[in-house]
């Protein structure tokens, strides 16, 4: 009986060299954001940060907008508040530069601290358990795992939501009852960012009432017969709850992502060039799961003011034959949002099939 694959939620990155890499996007993204706000030209690229922040921007209320602004030009003309969101890099530049966020370069520390891994790296056989490696140093598999031609266990994993509490309803709306949401975006084995469609949990959920999922609801599956026989595979679940419609926001957080994914397999490969393979592939999706987890907290204080809360669900699947302790179900995960004054909070739980 195998036991192996393991789940966790709100993954932390403890690594400062990798945390440096997300911190360096995060400005950007952030340098983007303001120069919008700015009215400053943009650049052609129209994947760039800007273009991704201003699409965001232009679809928020006008007075939302209007908040959103006033806050951001004050980071930008405030010295002190845009050292300490910006960072060095952009501390002492005209941001009126089109290129500016495009043309960012790394810091010599954040370099150093890429190349180290390098070295690491070359040491040791990339398939190996390092210590350094984000998800493999808490993996601890058996070896019949993952046997060569061994048949696959399950086909499948589901993210599954059992049931939503409201301990107590958000202070956004004057008749009293909250229009709650969940929804958000998905990350497999390979990197592939997709979409879990918005659904509503209730349209008249007030403190003290509940949403009870019988049969429990799938939120969304993965098929764990892709990505070959690269072991671990990894299958993340970022879930955002809102309040009142959000729009194309699922679409807009796949774009977010798939740029932040973008930036920092650019920063890796450009001082790792020599070195590929699932190690790397894990560096990049856990520093793109910080960024995404950081750059959801900011943005909904600038103003994504409909978003409650978030959190980042991650399923580690050792091997064909792992399962969780010989059973298909993980142990059930409680969490809390909060947001607008309210608290909400979720169970839920990964099930093989």
């Amino acid at each position: 009986m195998t036991e192996h694959s393991f789940d966790v939620v709100d993954p932390k990155l403890d690594d400062k060299d990798l945390t440096r890499v997300g911190q360096a996007v995060l400005e950007e993204a952030k340098a983007g954001a303001i120069r919008v706000a700015k009215e400053h030209s943009l650049p052609d690229d129209e994947t760039s940060f800007e273009h991704i922040m201003k699409e965001r921007l232009d679809a928020a209320e006008p007075f939302v907008r209007a908040q959103a602004v006033g806050k951001l030009t004050q980071i930008a003309d405030n010295p002190t508040l845009r050292k300490q969101e910006l960072g060095s890099r952009f501390v002492n530049i005209d941001l009126e530069n089109r290129n500016i966020v495009a043309d960012a370069k790394l810091d010599h520390q954040t370099i150093g601290g890429i190349r180290r891994y390098e070295e690491l790296l070359r040491r040791e056989d990339v398939g190996t358990n390092h210590p350094f490696d984000p998800v493999v140093r808490d993996w601890h598999p058996n070896p019949t795992d993952f046997e060569p031609r061994q048949e696959y266990r399950f086909n499948g994993v589901s993210f599954m939501l059992d049931k939503v509490y409201c301990v107590d309803e958000t202070g956004w709306d004057w008749s009293g009852s909250d229009e709650i949401s969940l929804g958000g975006i998905t990350v497999d084995e390979d990197g592939e960012v997709g979409q879990i469609g918005p659904f509503s949990v209730s349209n008249d959920f007030d403190t003290g009432e509940w949403r009870n999922y019988s049969p429990d609801r799938r939120v969304n599956y993965f098929n764990v017969r892709e990505g070959g026989e690269k072991w671990p595979k990894v299958y993340t679940a970022h879930i955002v709850m809102v309040e009142r419609d959000w729009g194309d926001f699922p679409q807009w957080l796949q774009t977010l992502y798939n740029k932040a994914t973008e930036k920092i397999e650019e920063y890796i490969e450009t001082y790792v060039s020599s070195l590929t393979g699932p190690v790397i592939a894990r560096w990049v999706k856990a520093v793109a799961n910080w960024f995404f987890d950081k750059a959801l907290t900011w943005i909904r204080g600038i103003w994504e003011d409909d978003v409650i809360d978030n959190h980042t669900f991650q399923l580690t699947h050792a091997g064909p034959q792992a399962s969780f302790g010989g059973s298909a179900n993980s142990s059930t995960t409680i969490r809390n949002y909060y947001g607008g004054g309210g608290k909400y909070r979720t169970w839920t739980y990964w099930n093989f099939e």
